[in-house]
């Protein structure tokens, strides 16, 4: 009897045993990657570093993964997904959108074509990872890019 409940026993525990190796290695291997710290610079049609535009990424294959950053005085970025400045590795859609702010006296918003302020219509794909966390771009004049 005894023989048989151990048998009983580790036939029962061995799925679960496989199960708990199973979850904690998909666990560890998702916290391991922590996510990419992406940065970059938007510049204007002359080259010239352009304040206040609204960087926005959204993950290809998982349209819900979102992040966006604004750029400082001098054309910098850094992608945030709410509080975490980590981003999922992948294929990302990226648009870029004017923001107004408010200068000394005088408004000051950067002219960014319409085009760019849609991930369907910008044209704009990068790619995200550990080799690949830097991701500049151009604003062209022309909205027929």
């Amino acid at each position: 009897m005894i023989r048989l409940h151990k048998t009983a026993l580790a036939t029962f525990a061995s799925p679960l045993l496989v199960l708990g190796v199973a979850v904690s290695t998909i666990c560890c291997v998702g916290c391991s990657d922590g996510g990419v710290r992406v940065t970059g610079t938007v510049a204007d049609p002359r080259g010239v570093p352009a304040p206040a535009v609204r960087v926005l990424f959204r993950h290809v294959e998982q349209p819900s993964i979102k992040a966006n950053g604004l750029t400082d005085e001098s054309g910098h970025y850094t992608l945030r997904r709410g509080s975490e400045e980590l981003v999922p590795a992948g294929a990302y859609d990226v648009a870029l959108t004017p923001v107004q702010t408010l200068g000394d006296t005088i408004p000051h918003t950067v002219k960014v074509p319409i085009v760019y302020g849609s991930f369907d219509t910008a044209g704009l794909r990068v790619e995200v990872s550990n080799a690949s966390k830097v991701h500049d771009f151009a604003i062209h004049a022309s909205t027929s890019r």
